[in-house]
């Protein structure tokens, strides 16, 4: 009817726009009458109407604005109404209305933003309504609409920041709504807005830090509903944002730890949000995030301490809400992030203590719900991250056994939650931790004499602990770590005490028993802080010899002996010889010793060059590529050192054939101990290396080769693989095989072998054979043959 009157002269604009605008005394205009009790076809009726009068020019801009305005005096407007009452459709046709209106020039930025920040009694407004009570896809059409008036300058970035900072008397704003009642898609949507927004200049970062840390009255803010209420990927795109915005300068560090501190008011923060809400891969990146930032230096150390420990009402942190409600591969990722942070030196050991040591209201820490709520793995890393602080000096004896034995509110432990429920894994390795403890603090205590220069005292004391059997039940591993805290100890020893008391001490570290825990850091230390005499060096180098290759120092004993060698070859103008480079050798191979191929290296010029100053200078570089030549004489020597190193007669005749610097006698010294490996008890060979020897090998039938797959191997090995025939392993069988027929003697065997050898040729191995009975037997024809596998 108002349409057709209009239409038809019967009403002019000002007549329509009054009787639209007419309010009753509870200030209800027929907009907001039909809005509240209509339904959504009599609503976008209404709205048509108004779009088309408008359009039509029967009602003017300020006349519209009027109509959309007015409010009642409960401050509700059309918009609002339509926001909180209608259906989707009806609610889009509105805002499709305003954009229409707005890009078409017919409301200004400021009555648009007025339209928009317009608040009822209660705060609320159009934008509230639509994110608290509308779908997702109505939610997203108001997002969309802010970002295309924004982009197209109908919206400034200040009108932007009014909007979005808003908020009802209860201090909800738009963003709040959105992540506590809209899903995933539409909270992103948000996210992208605010992102877009930052980047583009619409937004300081001032403002963009005050969205995210407004807080209603319970202190809830936006991060806070994302990390409680919406799912994973819009926790991680939440996370990642603020990873990039502060990447990009656009969040500066106060900023970006103002964000990750904010606690509502029962004390809750995002990381406690995620780590109690979210799941397992959420709750990583959020500690990675941590973790970059810190290494990134975007966070101190005492701010990663302060992110960590805070606590809610409970007293509960981040970590104890990831030991309780996480998974073990999340809770191991915690306390990896501690033992990274304590090694790199961003976590002090006061704040690596108070960490591990903050207990809830009810006493409990976050060793105690690992111990009781983790599987043993987790208890078995947490246990190890005790161990390792203990071991690298980040935690004292006396801090370990406080944390051990802290209580809950019922007197109950870490230790006894570790010692009762655990498995027997889990509790061995609590019970050698426990072991160690006491070691650990006589060494503490030791040192603490020391540095008060009590040297008498400390002396006394440290030949005591000394003197500590080798009985007790802890694993090798534990034990290298203590060796290692009294060789250190020796070291301070060393460099404090004067020369006589010096004398002293390195006697009494000679005459340490093997009985004893520490015998192998006597024996080390006697080659890392004195220059030894030959006769204490072979006595140390036999002790450590002596040692079972399965004792937890063998291997630290042989590094040390290799070290002692190299440390003495780098002394200027000296000649080395090739028993010492043997010494080296040996030990150097048996804890693959890092200058080992060094070691062939002067060895192999040794052995080609002879005892000069020009052979040993050669090894001071490595030239980038080395002739075959060098490469199989540097196997051969290897093999040797391994074949000999345990045999004291043949290792003096290796050092002979080394010192006669003949090729042929190295390689029938090679091939004597790689087939026969003859015992220097049964024959003497260190006379076979005459070079005028006519008969070096004479033939022995009753002695076979049974050659095994490995030292094939090696053999095959020594002829270059350019060279290789595709059955040279076949062909150095069968010439075996014909030895141990009688076919071919020693001397022939080792001949063609060696030629083999030195001259990179299989050739060598295609022999003619010679049967025993005479020429005129069809057994004595010669034939040549290509020996098979």
């Amino acid at each position: 009817m108002l349409k057709d009157a209009l239409e038809n002269g019967k009403l002019i604009s000002e007549q329509l726009a009054r009787i639209l605008t007419q309010q009753n005394t509870d200030g209800w205009s027929v907009g907001i009458f039909i809005v509240r009790r209509q339904d959504a076809r009599t609503t976008q009726a209404y709205l048509q109407l108004l779009k088309n009068v408008f359009e039509s020019e029967n009602l003017t801009s300020e006349q519209l604005a009027i109509l959309l305005t007015k409010q009642d005096k409960n401050g509700w407007s059309v918009g609002m109404i339509i926001a909180f009452k209608q259906d989707a459709a009806t609610t889009q046709t509105y805002l499709q209305l305003l954009k229409n209106v707005l890009e078409n020039g017919k409301l200004t930025s400021e009555q648009f933003t007025t339209l928009l920040t317009q608040q009822n009694t209660d705060g609320w407004s159009v934008g509230m309504n639509i994110s608290r009570y509308q779908d997702a896809a109505t939610t997203q059409t108001y997002l969309q609409l802010l970002k295309n008036v924004l982009e197209n300058g109908k919206l400034t970035s200040e009108q932007l920041t009014m909007l979005l900072m808003q908020q009802s008397k209860e201090g909800f704003s738009i963003g709040m709504f959105i992540a506590g009642y809209r899903d995933a898609t539409t909270t992103q949507a948000y996210l992208q807005l605010l992102k877009d927004a930052l980047e583009n200049g619409k937004l300081t970062s001032e403002q963009f830090t005050t969205l995210l840390m407004q807080q209603n009255k319970k202190g809830g803010f936006v991060g806070m509903f994302i990390a409680g209420y919406r799912d994973a990927t819009t926790t991680q795109a939440y996370l990642q944002l603020l990873k990039n915005v502060l990447e990009n300068g656009k969040l500066t560090l106060e900023q970006f730890r103002r964000i990750l501190t904010q606690q509502d008011t029962n004390g809750r923060s995002i990381g406690m949000f995620i780590a109690f809400k979210q799941d397992a891969a959420t709750t990583q990146t959020y500690l990675q995030m941590l973790e970059n930032a810190l290494e990134n230096g975007k966070l101190t150390s005492e701010q990663f301490t302060m992110l960590l420990m805070q606590q809610n009402k409970e007293g509960w942190s981040v970590g104890m809400f990831i030991a309780r409600h996480q998974d073990a591969a999340t809770t191991q990722a915690y306390l990896q992030l501690l033992k990274n942070a304590l090694e790199n030196g961003k976590l002090t050991s006061e704040q690596f203590m108070m960490l591990l040591m903050q207990q809830s209201k009810n006493g409990v820490s976050v060793g105690m719900i690992i111990a009781v709520k983790q599987d043993a793995a987790t208890t078995q890393a947490y246990l190890q991250l005790l161990e390792n602080a203990l071991e690298n000096g980040k935690l004292t004896s006396e801090q370990l056994t406080r944390i051990l034995t802290q209580q809950n509110e019922n007197g109950v432990s870490v230790g006894t939650f570790i010692a009762h429920p655990q498995d027997k894994t889990t509790d061995q390795q609590y019970q050698n931790l426990k072991k160690i403890i006491p070691l650990v603090k006589e060494i503490e205590e030791i040192s603490s004499l020391l540095e008060s220069l009590k040297l008498e005292e400390a002396i006394g004391e440290f030949k005591k602990l000394l003197l500590s059997k080798n009985d007790i039940d802890i694993t090798n591993t534990h034990k290298i770590s203590l060796n290692k805290k009294v060789r250190s100890l020796i070291s301070d020893f060393n460099s404090r005490i004067s020369d006589q008391q010096t004398a002293e001490f390195f006697e009494f570290l000679r005459n340490v028993p093997d009985t004893s825990l520490f015998y192998i850091s006597a024996l080390i230390s006697q080659l890392n802080l004195w220059t030894l005499d030959s006769s204490a060096l072979n006595t140390v180098s036999l002790k450590l010899n002596m040692l079972p290759k399965t004792s937890f120092g063998y291997k630290e004993g042989q590094s040390a002996l290799a070290t002692y060698y190299v440390s003495h070859f780098s002394q200027p103008k000296r000649i080395i010889t090739a028993s010492e480079l043997l010494a080296f050798l040996i030990p150097a191979e048996r804890c693959e010793h890092a200058m080992l191929d060094m070691g062939y290296n002067m060895l192999k010029n040794y052995f080609i060059e002879g005892n000069t100053e020009t052979a040993q200078a050669a090894t001071s570089s490595r030239a980038n590529s080395e002739p075959a030549s060098d490469i199989i004489l540097k196997k051969v020597l290897k093999s040797l050192v391994l074949l000999v190193s345990d045999n004291p007669s043949a290792l003096k005749t290796l050092e002979d054939v080394l010192n006669q610097h003949r090729k042929n006698n190295l390689l029938d010294f090679y091939l004597e101990r790689t087939l026969f490996n003859v015992s220097s008890k049964t024959e003497n060979i260190s006379n076979f290396f005459k070079p005028s020897a006519p008969s070096l090998f004479p033939t022995n039938k009753s002695r076979k080769i049974q050659i095994t797959s490995e030292q094939l191997q090696g053999l095959e090995s020594l002829i270059p693989a350019n060279q290789q025939h595709n059955d040279v392993k076949e062909s150095i069988v069968a010439l075996i095989n014909e030895f141990n027929k009688g076919s071919v003697t020693k001397e022939s065997l080792f001949e063609r072998l060696r030629n083999s050898i030195s001259e990179g040729n299989p050739d060598y191995l295609l022999v003619e054979r010679a049967m025993t009975s005479s020429a005129s037997s069809p057994a004595t024809q010669r034939r040549k043959i290509r020996l098979l596998f």
